[in-house]
């Protein structure tokens, strides 16, 4: 935040001293620090102007391609854009990035890929492709190949840009590396203090490494800047699930419930909103209010094995065992009374059917993992460890 304090200061004086208020490489620098804010229609308008002032500017298709594809309303003339670019600059590299980046939203990501590769091909310096490239392979699971392209784009862009760290991070994260993550998120930290998904990264790895309170200031940080960031809210429904899965480590059940009602507010179709708000009220004791929400879990996504076990095992408690016995908010118990009463439960019915999934990623036994498949530009999710 000081630095973007710094460089606004240095802008103004500028365009107050120096009349540079449409030199396209100080509009350039206007527009790299908006998108750098997520502020995506804010830093398409400047680049809309420095294409304006001359024509096909390379120096700054990159961003307004990058703008393009952030902002939904905007792929139709993306689509148009790189049509036009292709036709006027064949062999300018940034005319095939720009048709790698239409076919990598439309999730064509074999045909994104290789115009990608074309674009490097002519430039293997042109970092924007490089990243381009690792996302495609991101999206698709491909850790590996994406950590090597990632690589590749922080080479060329060393302390200039935090997001080529960030995306590596994100993919240590995915592979289970802390130790690597948490050396890119510093990395990406150093450099843009201010960016609300390393802080939800930062979070989820805090939270895999059991400093529950770091994790939760961390989520916390990145809601109060997501604030100002373009685009819908409900993008960050899953940094408040993972706000609510802190808080709940911490025992602030109350708090949890709050944040897992802001991720089904922010998106009614989020199937892991409702299973976690069913989980608290399990914790709290309100068997029916979290047999209801795992039934709405179910509606969106019916096939989830995991949210099934957890209906199935909150019925068979209700039925059971008498109102309070497990574990009620501001009494002793709490969640690790239910944590074991699940794994007792979870064992009992293993023990009689040896075909019964067993537990993913979840070493409490209760057979649940919500880990997201975070790539660029999606947020991590935590599980329910």
């Amino acid at each position: 935040e000081k630095h973007i304090a710094e460089m606004a200061l240095a802008r103004q004086r500028l365009v107050e001293e120096y009349g540079m208020n449409d030199n396209p490489d100080f509009l350039l620098s206007i527009a790299e620090a908006l998108y750098a804010q997520y502020r995506w229609q804010d830093a398409f308008t400047v680049t809309s102007r420095i294409q304006e002032l001359v024509g096909i500017h390379p120096g700054s298709l990159p961003t307004h391609i990058a703008c393009m594809n952030n902002l939904r309303h905007l792929h139709p003339r993306l689509f148009l854009l790189a049509h036009e670019l292709v036709d006027k600059e064949p062999d300018s590299p940034v005319s095939w990035y720009a048709v790698g980046v239409y076919y990598l939203l439309t999730r064509k990501f074999l045909d994104a890929r290789k115009f990608f590769s074309k674009a490097n091909l002519m430039d293997p310096r042109f970092g924007p492709a490089w990243i381009g490239f690792a996302h495609s392979y991101s999206y698709e699971g491909e850790h590996d190949h994406a950590i090597v392209a990632y690589s590749t784009a922080a080479r060329l862009f060393p302390g200039s840009m935090h997001l080529p760290a960030l995306f590596l991070g994100m993919e240590y994260l995915q592979i289970n590396n802390l130790a690597l993550a948490g050396e890119y998120f510093d990395m990406a930290y150093s450099i843009c203090d201010s960016d609300p998904l390393l802080h939800n990264e930062r979070g989820v790895l805090a939270f895999h490494e059991k400093r529950y309170q770091e994790a939760a200031n961390h989520l916390e940080r990145a809601i109060d800047l997501a604030a100002h960031v373009h685009g819908p809210d409900a993008i960050w429904a899953t940094t408040y699930l993972n706000l609510g899965q802190a808080y709940r480590k911490l025992g602030r059940f109350d708090e949890a419930k709050r944040a897992y009602n802001r991720v089904i507010t922010l998106n009614p179709r989020h199937a892991q909103g409702y299973a976690c708000l069913g989980i608290i009220s399990h914790i709290m004791g309100d068997y029916d209010e979290a047999i209801r929400f795992y039934h709405e879990s179910l509606a969106i996504d019916p096939l989830e094995t995991n949210t099934i076990d957890l209906l199935n095992l909150a019925l068979e408690v209700n039925a059971e065992m008498p109102s309070g016995d497990l574990g009620v908010l501001g009494l002793p118990g709490g969640e690790d009374l239910w944590r074991r009463v699940v794994t007792d439960r979870q064992t009992a019915n293993e023990a009689g059917s040896s075909s019964r999934r067993g537990a993913v990623g979840d070493p409490s036994g209760t057979g649940i993992s919500f880990a997201g498949n975070s790539t660029a530009g999606d947020l991590s999710e935590m599980d329910l460890a």
